[in-house]
């Protein structure tokens, strides 16, 4: 519950989010909810994120058993692939 209220936080204050928590609440989550608020927040702090965290994040998506079609997480998963990394 922690974990997906500190998301919900860092959604309102990007300023406040780190690639470290998004990798962690897309590879490691611990629920569907936290995984699908970690792929928003991805989206969402795109531009701010290093190179090396952008990779990280769309390898935690692509290797993510969790995120299948037909889920809530599968679209933003699909728009996170789609996003530059340079």
């Amino acid at each position: 519950m922690m974990r997906v209220l500190t998301l919900g936080l860092m959604q309102g204050d990007p300023s406040l989010a780190d690639g470290a928590t998004i990798l962690s609440a897309i590879a490691d989550s611990r629920s569907a909810n936290e995984q699908f608020q970690g792929l928003k927040l991805a989206l969402l702090c795109w531009h701010n994120l290093t190179k090396t965290e952008k990779h990280a994040i769309q390898s935690a998506v692509t290797d993510n058993p969790y995120i299948q079609p037909g889920t809530d997480r599968q679209p933003l998963a699909d728009k996170l692939l789609a996003l530059p990394v340079s």
